[in-house]
């Protein structure tokens, strides 16, 4: 990151989401909780209510259920099914009870997970931050509730950098298929795409390396020190 550029990162409050979207906290000056947007009911790759861990070396969805809602609502507006919680953070003292670092990183994990929040996007918030503050990432975390914002798709992501001040919008690869660069210049924004290929570590019961995980598996296998340099690498 330049002395003079701002770059501001936004993504969904996911559900304690893999190591490359604290990457992309890590690489940004400023990053937006996208918490005002139509909740990804019906999309396969929806990981705001669900994340992969393992499960005896195969990959498995941890998934958060929602109370039963209308269609077209807000990821803000989502509460948690009452029980969930707990049973999801037994699932993990379960699955990573013999990881190598379950003993540093369980009470932290146990915070983090039988937190009282009820709400789904302040919940996943609440993990985000306590995470990058553990792994001593100091970003400034915005809500995009807090922004009035009023565009949708890339010219959301326009408009909520430039209420920022900022110069340049971070965006993931998964945006380039519908993303015009000129749209963001035409605005006085360079669009730049992350650039993550999370490293390769021991993952306690598997014989071959998965990537895309939870970075609960991360915390569980490397520790506190391990995950912060697998997510800045």
């Amino acid at each position: 990151m330049g002395d003079l550029m701002k770059t501001v990162g936004i993504h969904q409050p996911n559900f304690f989401p893999w190591l490359g979207y604290f990457n992309k906290i890590y690489k940004s000056d400023a990053f937006v909780f996208l918490d005002d947007v139509q909740f990804p009911r019906t999309s396969s790759a929806n990981v705001v209510n669900r994340t992969k861990i393992l499960c005896n070396g195969e990959p498995k969805w941890l998934t958060c259920t929602l109370e039963k809602k209308g269609s077209l609502i807000k990821i803000g507006e989502l509460e948690i099914k009452e029980g969930v919680k707990s049973k999801n953070f037994e699932k993990v003292k379960q699955y990573y009870k013999k990881s190598p670092f379950y003993k540093e990183v369980i009470d932290f994990v146990e915070e983090i997970m039988i937190c009282p929040e009820n709400n789904l996007s302040s919940y996943n918030i609440n993990a985000i931050k306590k995470i990058c503050e553990k792994l001593d990432i100091k970003r400034e975390l915005i809500l995009q509730s807090s922004l009035n914002t009023v565009s949708a798709k890339e010219d959301l992501m326009i408009e909520i950098t430039k209420k920022l001040n900022g110069d340049i919008y971070l965006s993931g690869n998964g945006a380039r298929k519908y993303q015009k660069e000129e749209n963001f210049l035409n605005q006085g924004v360079k669009l730049i795409y992350q650039t993550f290929t999370p490293l390769n570590y021991e993952q306690s019961g598997s014989r071959e390396f998965t990537a895309g995980l939870s970075v609960l598996d991360a915390l569980f296998n490397c520790g506190f020190e391990g995950t912060r340099e697998l997510i800045t690498a």
